[in-house]
């Protein structure tokens, strides 16, 4: 009975950390990233760290960071930076 309370708190802890996205220190760790360099590169502003991005991905395994932004032309966008099978980094939006 213990065991399984444990592991009930365990599951609860870790789905709380998964749906907060990995807390603001991960977004401020990103804030530096390649992804924020490739998005400024292309004249995107005011971007938004929201972390990994599995919807974009084209498997679970595909590093992908997602993201808000405005565009170059001050439309408020989302999307993903993602490295796909053939090596290549891509936006992909939502």
């Amino acid at each position: 009975m213990k065991l399984n309370r444990i592991i009930a708190a365990s599951l609860i802890g870790l789905g709380l950390l998964l749906a907060s996205g990995w807390s603001t220190a991960d977004r401020a760790l990103s804030q530096s990233s390649p992804t924020v360099k490739l998005l400024e590169s292309q004249g995107y502003t005011d971007i938004q760290i929201t972390g990994w991005d599995w919807i974009a991905a084209d498997d679970l395994w595909r590093p992908s960071t997602g993201f808000h932004a405005t565009t170059p032309h001050g439309l408020k966008c989302s999307g993903a930076v993602v490295v796909d099978s053939d090596g290549a980094t891509r936006i992909r939006f939502h």
